[in-house]
């Protein structure tokens, strides 16, 4: 922007000529005694001669210059020692390449910009959370994630799981962690997701609720350090936490009110039993009393037979003797035992009733900024200064030159030398690499893992039963030329593998049952998958890993956390 000089204005540094003089940016007039900025050369001479202060005898030669650069050496190699704490574990680099890991203590290493030091933690407990996300203090109600907790059992019926996974880096393999994974927090918790799932889908839902809850936490925690081992992702999986496992929120009390029914309904039956237990026994002690009574009384009774008829002949031969005395004494002791007593007999027959339990149904990477060169500034006599000062400028100019014809590949890239926009070179080894200066340029690619997660889709399995599933993947790029050729970057890949991985799983799962996907072949589905889109993928330069299904829930108007079948029962 030209700067108006029409008022007498000497432009952005203040007036120019007058009393005050002209102030260029460097705090005094130019060399001759006007507004513009001094030349370089004016520079120059007065950084020499502050220079010679410092100096030994005043005078730069070219002993004091080598000392001065050997002193700037020397305090450069001192800052590569450096600390490792009880904690931690070095990991060193020499121009992005790993070279090593050293333990507790003072250590060294090539400081920067040749080397680096990265020291993870690897004895820190951490957690990954699914299901739920607890609050910053750690106090307090957690937030429900309905989208990860809710979970499809074996019987069709669905749970709400929230539960913790405890990890740490894995002391003997910490490079593995920090070079194979680009996103280590994303993957453990995708990969203890899908684990769950795997390990509910083989459950029933009572099982699950009550017995089996420590043996789902161990077989996921199994399946978690096989999935990430494979990875290589360096990480150690401690334990497996169950913080909440039971039924969704809309029939959670519904199903609560079963399980009452039912524990009312084993109450019933187990009283029964111990009634049937108590009345049984006593009425067979009741028939042997009344069999042992009437044997009694029948041998009573002809005793008394016996005895009547022995008292009756006595009575006859007596009759005989006084007719009228024994005919009236006959009657009275007749009339004495009718009428003496009368026995009575009261019956009382209860009703029986039961109690009819009614049934309740439930209801990218950004680009680098380019950098921006200043040309210096045109020389004016040349003089023994201006030798000098031509001689610093084409050391500048070198050093420049040497800088852009050196680049670095780290331990988690791939590059491709360009020239021209051809590409002639592709290096998957770290280190210190080298390359036209002002003609090539460099283009990197990723060498971790990466992962992409897909979008739930409704899938209709082989026995026309709808199916909520999503899936999420992980792969990485084996031959960076052809994936550049291909695709070019990390998004438009994504985008081509997620129409491969959709794809593969409707043409696999569309012949395979809902149990089959749910239970019993979900492991060897997800196999077929895989190779699927590997074989898809290989010509964008791209190894996929792993494929992992997530079904969620069946998508046929069921509604959430259906009861199980006898609780439809009246």
């Amino acid at each position: 922007m030209p700067w108006s000089n029409q008022s007498g204005g000497g432009g952005p540094w203040g007036q120019r000529g007058g009393s005050g003089g002209g102030k260029s940016p460097w705090g005094s007039g130019g060399p001759q005694g006007n507004g513009s900025p001094p030349d370089l050369e004016d520079i120059l001479r007065r950084s020499q001669d502050r220079l010679k202060d410092f100096i030994p005898g005043g005078s730069m030669g070219g002993r004091g210059l080598i000392i001065l650069v050997l002193g700037v050496i020397a305090v450069w190699l001192l800052t590569g020692f450096y600390t490792v704490r009880p904690n931690e574990v070095g990991i060193n680099m020499i121009f992005g390449k790993y070279t090593g890991t050293t333990a507790e203590g003072l250590r060294y290493n090539l400081p920067y910009p040749i080397g680096r030091v990265l020291k993870p933690n690897v004895t820190a407990q951490q957690r990954v959370e699914v299901g739920y996300r607890s609050t910053p203090t750690g106090q307090g109600r957690a937030r429900d994630v309905i989208e990860e907790s809710l979970m499809l059992t074996a019987d069709e019926n669905i749970v709400d799981i929230d539960f913790d996974a405890v990890w740490q880096i894995n002391p003997a393999r910490p490079q593995d962690y920090v070079f194979n994974l680009q996103n280590p927090d994303g993957t453990i918790k995708s990969v203890a997701e899908s684990a769950m799932r795997e390990v509910i889908g083989r459950r029933n839902i009572q099982a699950i609720l009550t017995t089996e809850q420590a043996s789902v936490a161990q077989e996921v925690r199994q399946i978690m350090q096989e999935a990430l081992d494979a990875y290589g992702a360096g990480v150690l999986i401690n334990v497996v936490q169950l913080q909440a496992v039971q039924p969704p929120s809309e029939v959670r009390q519904a199903f609560f009110d079963v399980n009452a029914a039912q524990q009312d309904a084993v109450r019933v039956q187990n009283e029964a039993g111990a009634f049937a237990s108590r009345v049984v026994p006593e009425a067979r002690g009741e028939a042997a009393r009344t069999v042992q009574q009437a044997e009694a009384y029948r041998e009573q009774s002809v005793a008394d037979a016996t005895g009547q008829a022995a008292r009756f002949s006595q009575v006859y031969e007596e009759y005989r003797k006084a007719p009228d005395v024994s005919r009236e004494r006959i009657f009275l002791e007749t009339m004495e035992r009718v009428y003496g007593g009368v026995d009575k007999i009261i019956v009382d027959q209860n009703g029986q009733g039961r109690r009819a339990l009614p049934a309740t149904q439930p209801a990218k990477p950004a680009p680098a900024a380019a950098g921006q060169c200043r040309q210096p500034a045109g020389s004016h006599a040349m003089n023994g200064t201006t030798l000098r000062t031509g001689g610093l400028i084409l050391l500048v100019l070198v050093a420049i030159v040497l800088y852009s014809a050196v680049f670095i590949v780290q331990q988690t890239q791939y590059a491709l030398v360009l020239r021209f926009g051809a590409v002639q070179s592709a290096i998957s080894e770290p280190g210190l690499k080298f390359k036209l200066p002002l003609v090539d340029a460099v283009t990197y690619f990723e060498k971790r893992v990466l992962d992409l997660d897909l979008p739930v889709q409704t899938i209709l399995s082989a026995d026309r039963q709808n199916l909520e599933v999503d899936a999420f993947t992980r792969y990485r790029i084996i031959d960076p030329l052809r994936f550049y050729q291909a695709v070019g970057n990390i998004a438009l890949a994504n985008q081509r593998l997620q129409s491969f991985t959709n794809s593969a799983m409707r043409n696999t799962l569309a012949s395979a049952s809902r149990d089959a996907i749910v239970r019993t072949e979900r492991a060897d589905l997800m196999n077929r998958i895989q190779a699927d889109v590997n074989r898809q993928a290989a010509s964008l330069g791209i190894e996929m890993i792993d494929v992992r299904l997530t079904p969620r829930r069946s998508a046929c108007g069921q509604q959430p956390g259906r009861l199980p079948a006898h609780a439809h029962r009246a």
